[in-house]
């Protein structure tokens, strides 16, 4: 089965006029999860690497570990994961914006790219050609595909106001745990133990951040290949 986000354009090479349009905005929507997901991809090798370590000391002589632990902390690593993580936050929050264009242009509504309320604009557009044509009254008629976004799940809450921290108020708190200061821990022989990164979801939550973005990810694809199936029904039903 065809994921929804690309059912919605095969529909509206059917029934719209602009093809130009229809396939700049699947373009700019798979731009913009392709690049959600190699952020992710990014941050997970951060994480799995460690931005601390804690091995044992090699003998130069030997080869082999000694009695002797160190404890590492890559500077560079904590820069690289903000700004992969700043970069996710940026592109998942996008990609609703970037769907509610791409309706805009399906439905040939013509709304103007810049008008600030615009998923809302479109999601009554669509609603009210509903009410119309098949007489149908909210909430049947609010069930445009859109509807999922106007009232967001816990998850997508946090989301928004991590990203809204990111880009207007400040760094988004990210919390080190290192198991070897929580007790007396061997490294593994060989290998090194590294610390766990959580991210600071508000009112005392917190999640390993590796764990959040990849579950993340995966829902905002998931929302949006319902949302984007939706409304490809809706197309259909609108202009057949």
């Amino acid at each position: 089965m065809r994921p929804g986000r690309l059912l919605l354009f095969d529909v509206a090479r059917t029934y719209c006029r602009d093809l130009a349009g229809v396939d700049a905005a699947q373009d700019f929507l798979q731009f913009k999860m392709s690049a959600a997901e190699h952020a992710r991809e990014q941050i997970l090798m951060v994480v799995n690497r460690g931005v601390t370590t804690f091995a044992a000391v090699i003998d130069p002589a030997t080869g082999r570990p000694t009695n002797v632990t160190k404890e590492s902390h890559d500077p560079f690593g904590v820069m690289e994961l903000r700004m992969w993580f700043d970069l996710l936050l940026f592109e998942l929050a996008s990609i609703e914006d970037t769907l509610v264009q791409a309706a805009n242009v399906v439905f040939e509504f013509n709304e103007s790219p810049e008008n600030m309320s615009l998923r809302k604009t479109v999601h009554q557009r669509i609603a009210s050609e509903l009410e119309t044509k098949y007489g149908l009254a909210p909430p049947q008629s609010e069930v445009t595909g859109l509807h999922y976004w106007l009232t967001p799940e816990p998850w997508l809450r946090d989301m928004r106001e991590l990203r809204n921290q990111a880009t207007h108020r400040q760094l988004v708190k990210l919390l080190e745990s290192k198991a070897w200061d929580k007790e007396l821990t061997t490294p593994p022989a060989g290998g090194y133990l590294r610390s766990e990164c959580y991210v600071d979801l508000g009112d005392g939550r917190e999640e390993p951040i590796g764990t959040w973005v990849a579950l993340t990810v995966d829902k905002v694809k998931d929302l949006l290949n319902v949302s984007a199936k939706r409304l490809a029904v809706v197309l259909t039903l609108l202009r057949q």
